[in-house]
């Protein structure tokens, strides 16, 4: 009897090892995001991390914010809520200091942001009630416009040298 089984565990085995990537590609929320003021709007699906490449000028007096929604309909989930940070050193660690909330709450949008200069980033995530979430990455490069290029001469000229 043994040596049946054997064979035909196996091969129950091998068929549920065919399945069992699509068992692991589980359903996540459709995050969707849109700068304010507007250079675009960006749909984010599962554990992407590839971020979103954005140049702003540098003291604008907008700042720039974002907004988001997210949508788990498709696969009958609901969200349970969002989760935002700017700057973060670890986004893995929930106490980074970045995160603008402790938790996931029902969170939409942030207050707009001016920089001097620098890189900076922008993660937000979305959760739904079974605990999958959809994070969003931007990288946020900041340009100091409106300065024209100054030589030595013409620096020491705006002095009367």
């Amino acid at each position: 009897m043994r040596t049946r089984t054997a064979p035909l565990l196996l091969a129950v085995l091998l068929l549920a090892g065919g399945a069992l990537p699509a068992l692991a590609q589980s359903p996540s929320p459709l995050l969707t995001v849109w700068a304010d003021p507007g250079p675009g709007q960006w749909n984010f699906k599962g554990a992407t991390t590839t971020p979103v490449a954005l140049t702003v000028p540098a003291g604008d007096p907008d700042g720039l914010g974002f907004h988001w929604d997210a949508d788990a309909s498709g696969y009958g989930g609901t969200i349970e809520g969002y989760r935002m940070g700017w700057d973060l050193a670890d986004p893995a660690d929930p106490d980074d200091p970045g995160w603008e909330v402790a938790d996931f709450g029902p969170y939409q949008s942030t207050a707009p942001r001016s920089f001097a200069a620098g890189t900076h980033t922008f993660t937000v995530v979305a959760r739904d009630l079974s605990g999958a979430e959809t994070w969003g990455f931007f990288d946020i490069q900041v340009e100091i416009v409106g300065n024209a290029a100054r030589t030595w001469s013409r620096v020491k000229a705006l002095f009367g040298e």
